[in-house]
């Protein structure tokens, strides 16, 4: 099959550009405005895309519009050549020629399932399309119970997939409930309607179906009755070797054939989803493993690997993190593929995983779809990688502009530096984040502090002085700047007096942690690190401290002054509701770090 490969290139004013290239490397001419996903059809590769002017068109392997821009969306071809597409606000169906094969007049509509297709008009009456023969077939909707004098008229909800047998599972609703049937495809109700949500069927017969009630997934047969009964997490669609993949309670997985028989179980983490089962593997708390038989494909604990992303299923990859024993070295990046092949680059620091959509900033790796995985360097620049290890395109920043490369180190657009969201940091920021002082440079600052005049400051808080904010980016906090309103008396008093310096913050919001729970241990256990290293110099410096305190949330020492005040070294973590926060920081001041703690007497 031919391969394309996306990168997508983030500005400054909320836009993007996108580039495509091929296999071999060869970018196209185009940049695009937006861009969706390539499909092999009898007439060759096609990719849905949108160019500057934001219409929507389809390019071929060689780049060239094949399908001019002219639509509001347009959607990826099926395998069997049918697109879906929209003009004024309404969806018609075309050909992989672009002939209309029926136009755009319904304003709702279901993605195309192979040759089949929903869509309801302005009246709200809903069709099936048989797209092979043009065959339309009103979808009607019957009672929930014949026998109900008031049976509760049930409203579309969604339509799923037409499975092996096939039957498509359409959900509706009513005031108190969602109900499941199974309808052929000429529309008519083969099952009945059954209270929950339910899956397509294998080619054997048995379908995921989560209950209404117990809120729990078991299997039905095809009369609706339930052959496994719901007691598990999650079921996932039979694939085509029927079997599916159950979560029984978050931490044990398995492998169901048919009949609802375990086949074999495995332990979970807590991210899995659907997409641990990309590539023909399934990603388990401790290894990657096949899908069927279960043989292991990449030991983590064998590998030394702390952290596998799901592998992406176009291409193949699974960014990776080693474990370090030595908590001085920062941790490894690199890839997997789905041989068992790994592959590591000194200069790569962390995998890109920012991008930004209406102002919001998210944290998914990139790499979904047709979307190259990439790397920040320590080489100024980003690199995107195949699943062979080769870097096949860079984005190298200088002091003025942005260069996009290919293999060959040949340049493809330059960009003004200004115009261009540079990476920044989500793993590794705590490793670029405390400054070494040498003992002249801490001395300076405890000078320095020790002259400042006294005021009252508080502690640098992201988490619960109204400062958050999803974006990565740290802002500017005044220690000084105190908002007396929020205080009352009790709190003013205790409040400190004098001058700090905060060393260094890191701050998580909860977009960044979800998903990456090692992220705390790292920057609670980097802080102490480097707390007990400028306490070593301070200690030199000034002598045995009065007091040392040391729990999990924090750590301080303090040097009482021939003037009767305090020089204090405090690392703290907070931890909010779904975010956390490690501070580092040096202080000068006229109290007690803790009130409660008393010093013994000279």
């Amino acid at each position: 099959m031919q391969q394309v490969w996306i990168i997508r290139i983030l500005k400054t004013n909320n836009t993007s550009d996108y580039f495509v290239l091929n296999d071999k490397g060869q970018f196209f001419q185009h940049t695009l405005r937006n861009i969706g996903n390539a499909t092999d059809t009898t007439n060759g590769l096609l990719i849905n895309a949108a160019n500057q002017d934001n219409q929507w068109g389809y390019l071929n392997y060689k780049g060239e519009w094949a399908i001019e821009p002219q639509f509001e969306q347009a959607k990826m071809f099926t395998s069997a050549g049918f697109a879906r597409v929209q003009i004024d606000k309404k969806w018609g169906i075309i050909d992989t020629t672009g002939k209309f094969i029926i136009p755009c007049q319904y304003p709702y509509s279901t993605p195309i399932d192979n040759q089949f297709w929903f869509a309801t008009n302005q009246d709200r009456k809903t069709f099936l399309f048989s797209l092979s023969d043009l065959q339309q077939y009103p979808l009607t909707l019957p009672p929930l119970s014949e026998s109900a004098i008031f049976s509760p008229r049930p409203t579309l909800h969604n339509i799923k997939i037409f499975d092996s047998l096939g039957l498509v599972p359409i959900i509706v609703t009513t005031r108190e409930s969602y109900y499941t049937a199974y309808f052929n495809n000429t529309a008519e109700m083969v099952v009945h309607y059954k209270e929950g949500i339910g899956c397509p069927f294998s080619c054997k017969g048995a379908a995921p179906f989560k209950d209404a009630k117990t809120n729990r997934y078991g299997l039905i047969n095809t009369n609706g009755e339930w052959i496994l009964k719901p007691t598990y997490q999650k079921i996932s669609n039979y694939n085509q070797d029927n079997l599916a993949y159950f979560n029984k309670d978050n931490s044990t997985g398995g492998c169901l054939d048919a009949k609802g028989n375990i086949i074999f179980e495995f332990p979970l983490d807590e991210s899995f989803d659907d997409s641990s089962l990309n590539c023909g593997l399934i990603r388990t708390k401790e290894s990657f493993i096949k899908q069927g038989s279960a043989e292991v494909i990449i030991n983590f604990a064998e590998n030394n690997i702390e952290y596998a992303h799901s592998f992406f299923d176009i291409s193949n990859i699974s960014i990776i993190r080693s474990k370090e024993n030595n908590q001085t070295i920062e941790p490894k990046w690199g890839i997997a593929n789905s041989k068992g092949e790994i592959f590591y680059k000194q200069h790569w620091i962390e995998p890109l995983s920012k991008y930004k959509d209406n102002g919001y900033y998210y944290n998914s790796l990139i790499g979904h779809n047709h979307t190259l995985p990439a790397f920040i360097t320590n080489q100024n620049s980003i690199e995107y990688v195949l699943s062979d290890g080769e870097i096949i395109a860079t984005l190298q920043f200088n002091e003025d502009n942005a260069l996009l490369k290919d293999n060959q180190q040949n340049i493809i657009v330059s960009y003004s530096k200004n115009q261009i969201e540079q990476p920044e940091l989500l793993f590794n920021r705590d490793f670029h984040n405390t400054p070494n002082y040498t003992d002249a440079e801490l001395k300076a600052l405890i000078d320095e502090l020790l002259s400042s005049p006294a005021q009252p400051f508080k502690f640098v808080d992201f988490i619960y002085d109204d400062h958050r904010n999803e974006s990565r980016k740290i802002h500017p906090y005044n220690e000084y700047h105190i908002n007396y309103a929020k205080y009352d008396e009790d709190e003013l008093a205790i409040l400190p007096c004098g001058s700090i310096k905060t060393i260094a913050v890191t701050y998580y919001s909860e977009y960044d942690w979800g998903n990456y729970l090692f992220l705390s241990d790292q920057s609670f256990s980097l802080y102490q690190k480097n707390y007990l290293i400028l306490r070593t110099q301070l200690m030199n410096l000034l002598g045995e401290p009065n007091i040392t305190h040391c729990d999990d949330e924090e750590n301080y020492t303090e040097w009482k002054t021939s003037d009767n005040r305090f020089i204090t070294l405090l690392s703290r973590a907070y931890t909010g509701d779904g975010d956390f926060q490690t501070m580092l920081c040096l202080y000068v001041s006229d109290k007690f770090y803790n009130n409660s703690l008393k010093y013994p007497e000279e």
